[in-house]
């Protein structure tokens, strides 16, 4: 039977609520950003709804988008969910932040979400996996998966742990919406390598030889296109083993001109140039 729409209502009103219950209340609307994205579930008082995520999640197979809540405690954890900081516009951001501190402050002495509270919680996470069972043969199924990935990619068997503890971290800091949509390209690895972990590298190279002498050793080759290349290496003695290095700097194009007077200039631009040496 498809699951019910939500639909948002204003609070009830009750004649004669309890005192934990208008405190409850008290809290949510004291704050300014919290009365905005959180509401009361009217079915059930003790159930906090984020409509934030809620509206925002993709509907399930069936056409609708399920609650995203828990109880009281549960609201201070969604708070600080990527899901919900990935939904939460950037001039809201500063008040995520206060409203994640103004619920620490009044439930310091709070115990840790109940296993009922996380299951609750889930809300889109949920949909994405209440068609995959727990079972032993799933769990043989995701081993061989993972065998056949490292054989089709050539990878040494002893990279598997590293992988699976790899898919782990992404699944528990990312999005699921987000990884579904996501698409990379090599050429985007490649900028990311050059221009961010690359740079990164070179710089503390360059760091390393302004404490030791050093020389520097090149060699050129071509790709299947054609393309010419030089690859520039750096050998140092290493401060820290006090044994002898050889870390490579840079490669680069080497053009139509391989004359040593320009191979002196590119050297001279890409290398010491930037050491300031």
């Amino acid at each position: 039977m498809p699951k019910k729409k939500v639909i948002f209502r204003a609070k009830p009103q009750q004649e004669n609520p309890n005192q934990s219950q208008e405190n409850t209340e008290d809290l949510i609307d004291r704050h300014s950003y919290l009365r905005k994205i959180i509401m009361i579930d009217p079915e059930n008082p003790q159930k906090f709804i984020c409509n934030l995520c809620t509206e925002n999640q993709n509907p399930n197979k069936n056409g609708f988008k399920e609650e995203i809540g828990g109880k009281l405690t549960w609201v201070k954890k969604h708070l600080q969910t990527v899901m919900h900081s990935n939904f939460t516009p950037k001039q809201d951001k500063e008040l995520l932040e206060e409203a994640i501190k103004y619920l620490g402050r009044k439930y310091q002495k709070q115990e840790a979400c109940s296993k009922e509270d996380q299951r609750q919680g889930e809300g889109l996470e949920r949909q994405f996996n209440k068609d995959l069972p727990l079972s032993k043969s799933k769990e043989t199924e995701l081993y061989l998966e993972l065998t056949q990935f490292l054989i089709n990619k050539h990878l040494p068997f002893s990279s598997a742990t590293d992988l699976l503890d790899f898919i782990k971290h992404i699944i528990s800091h990312y999005n699921l919406n987000l990884i579904e949509r996501c698409h990379i390209t090599n050429t985007t690895v490649g900028k990311i390598v050059k221009e961010c972990i690359g740079s990164v590298l070179q710089e503390r190279i360059f760091e390393e030889l302004k404490k030791s002498p050093f020389s520097i050793l090149i060699d050129e080759t071509c790709d299947i296109f054609g393309g010419k290349y030089i690859g520039i290496v750096a050998r140092f003695i290493d401060p820290n083993s006090s044994s002898l290095v050889t870390k490579l700097l840079s490669v680069i194009e080497a053009g139509s001109t391989t004359s040593g007077e320009n191979l002196c200039e590119k050297i001279e631009r890409e290398i010491l140039q930037k050491m300031k040496y």
